[in-house]
């Protein structure tokens, strides 16, 4: 797991970590499963076993829209004081019931976190300060229905923007950045519904900034966002959806 250090003389110190500690965070809460869910503007992320998935989020509805093995599935969100009832959507039996999620402090697909010490003897300690290094597998959905792109504006792509991985050697230095998109995406005249994107095994953070290729566009089209690798040879996978 993580790097230990042994002090020769007497300390005391801590740490904490896990995860980003601020933000719209939920953790589920019926005793069934693991899973935390993440809003930021028009983004929702779900963090599952590690995994981390992008859709939208719809405050005024409100609702987040994930699309899971080719799907897009909208899931109606009520929100009771502290706590949040994710409904179920249209494609399952009625009779389920909502999952219950309360208010957490983290986020664990984040991947942050630190750690202190201090050594009153001859030694001193500190939390470790090299990245983990995995692998991202990225798949970005065709821009669909008013977020679509048009095929004669600009450069004629499915989307525009960035996408960038921060690759890091293993003593912890930067390495360098590894683009996928410097400002135009693949074209939007291709019948594809989606475009699948593989990193470096030397991955450590993924940055996307991306929105339609066409004159304007509804704010919750855009997709913003960052992920980090949570341990060493880690596969995350990513989906991002324009919706």
């Amino acid at each position: 797991m993580g790097d230990e250090e042994d002090d020769s003389g007497s300390g005391n110190g801590n740490g904490s970590g896990g995860g980003s500690t601020t933000g719209n965070y939920w953790q589920r809460n019926d005793g069934q499963a693991t899973a935390y869910i993440s809003f930021s503007g028009t983004v929702a992320q779900s963090c599952a076993n590690g995994v981390l998935t992008t859709g939208t989020y719809n405050a005024s509805e409100p609702s987040m829209t994930f699309v899971i093995q080719g799907n897009t599935i909208k899931f109606p969100l009520k929100y009771i004081n502290n706590t949040l009832l994710v409904g179920v959507p249209a494609q399952a039996v009625n009779t389920n019931n909502a999952t219950e999620y309360i208010k957490s402090s983290t986020f664990p697909c984040n991947g942050g976190g630190s750690g202190s010490g201090s050594g009153n003897g001859s030694g001193s300690g500190g939390g470790s300060t090299i990245p983990k290094r995995g692998t991202f597998k990225v798949r970005v959905y065709k821009p669909t229905g008013d977020c679509a792109s048009n095929s004669s504006w600009g450069q004629g792509s499915a989307f525009n923007g960035t996408m960038n991985a921060e690759l890091y050697k293993a003593d912890g230095t930067f390495q360098s950045y590894q683009n996928f998109i410097s400002s135009y995406g693949p074209s939007n005249s291709s019948s594809n519904t989606y475009w699948d994107y593989t990193t470096s095994n030397s991955a450590v953070k993924l940055n996307w900034d991306l929105f339609p290729n066409k004159s304007s566009w509804p704010t919750r089209c855009s997709q913003k966002g960052t992920s980090t690798i949570d341990y060493d040879g880690q596969v995350k996978q990513i989906t991002i959806m324009f919706q």
